[in-house]
């Protein structure tokens, strides 16, 4: 990109309603999953949106990816792997509470 403003299509109160509105359903989403999921798997896909928004924001408003941005990335999908394979270690049933309590 070269730096010069554009004109939006949708106008900013056009992609601030749209960016809300993802939110909130996204939020709705997530807490329905807990209700479901195991708590580690969901703990790292919480994740995920720090990996996402440098991404979008790369392909989608031509920021800048700097060193410290793509180490962050690295760091936080080396940390979800991590964690992701731990609960496959330990074979966890989502829904064995007594797990979790004992």
């Amino acid at each position: 990109m070269d730096g010069n403003w554009r004109p939006l299509l949708l106008g900013a109160k056009g992609y601030s309603a749209a960016g809300w509105t993802t939110f909130a359903i996204g939020n709705g989403m997530r807490f329905i999953a807990m209700r479901f999921g195991a708590q580690t798997v969901l703990a790292g896909l919480t994740s995920a949106q720090f990996v996402v928004v440098p991404v979008a924001s790369y392909f989608l408003l031509g920021e800048a990816v700097t060193l410290s941005s793509i180490l962050g990335v690295v760091i936080i999908l080396l940390g979800a792997t991590r964690g992701l394979m731990i609960n496959a270690e330990m074979d966890v049933h989502p829904r064995d509470h007594t797990t979790v309590w004992h």
